[in-house]
């Protein structure tokens, strides 16, 4: 069994199957506080990412982001994974160390979400984050603790940047122009649900009529924009209200609604209940 990280120094954890669900819960939707990249070493997990389910098998890896909802939705009784996961606070302490190259950020515009790895190269990042939790429960005990720890976790960052940036150009030149145009509306819409729910927003970002927008995105994805905006939506809501304690009526507010009211007449249309009974079922 892998060990858990002392607590000693929380800028990283690394978890294993034994505690991943004390970072993404398991059975609802939950957005993650800080950063990670998975790795199945054994068996099978099935991920859902706001409108994706990803399925990931032995030697995938997959990068997980603050800015999206998580859920996961099955592993495999001989599920065996490593789970690294890291403060942006503690990535911007360390930038000057990489040579201001924004490496996560790096990582968060790949067109794909998920890589498979050979199983060479994944058993060496697995030895390296392993030597990296031997060196964190370490604590302080050797002289040049922190310095060893921001470097060996510099060196994994580095390696993780060689394997998801080769050929991501060239997937993107793949795609077609509708396929283009879906993949530019959901990365607008991850980052800007929050603020408005308005297909023509996205259109006019897009440079292109809301009917047009409205056409490439259904024949591409099987959805009208305002059914993925929704989901969006939702995801977040259930996100909230399964793992935080906030208000209600604070959640409709950050979500755009006029009022509880009208946020609990949209989540009962799609979830046939009240966001209340939805929040109780998570009660403990």
């Amino acid at each position: 069994m892998h060990p858990s990280l002392s607590d000693s120094f929380n800028e990283i954890r690394v978890r294993n199957q034994n505690d991943i669900f004390d970072f993404i819960p398991f059975g609802h939707p939950y957005r993650p506080m800080t950063p990670a990249i998975l790795f199945v070493l054994k068996g099978t997990v099935v991920l859902k990412e706001q409108i994706n389910t990803h399925t990931l098998y032995e030697n995938w890896m997959m990068i997980i982001d603050t800015s999206s909802v998580y859920e996961v939705l099955e592993v495999s009784e001989d599920l065996e994974i490593r789970l690294l996961a890291y403060s942006r606070t503690y990535l911007d302490q360390i930038a000057i160390q990489l040579n201001k190259i924004k490496v996560y950020d790096n990582l968060k515009k790949q067109l794909k979400r998920k890589f498979l790895l050979d199983a060479y190269e994944m058993t060496r990042l697995i030895r390296n984050i392993d030597a990296l939790v031997l060196y964190i429960q370490s604590e302080s005990k050797m002289t040049y603790y922190l310095e060893i720890i921001h470097h060996h976790f510099i060196v994994i960052l580095y390696h993780l940047a060689s394997i998801v940036e080769k050929g991501n150009d060239e997937e993107f030149d793949k795609l077609t122009r509708n396929q283009k145009i879906l993949y530019e509306f959901v990365q607008l819409v991850a980052s800007h649900y929050l603020e408005t729910k308005s297909v023509e927003f996205y259109a006019n970002k897009l440079q292109m009529t809301s009917r047009y927008l409205s056409r490439v995105i259904k024949e591409e994805s099987g959805n009208t924009p305002n059914e993925i905006i929704t989901q969006y939506i939702l995801n977040e809501a259930k996100a909230q209200l399964s793992s935080t304690l906030n208000p209600i009526k604070s959640i409709a507010s950050e979500l755009h609604f006029s009022d509880q009211y009208s946020f609990a007449h949209f989540f009962k249309k799609h979830e046939q209940m009240s966001p209340s009974e939805y929040r109780k079922q998570f009660l403990t």
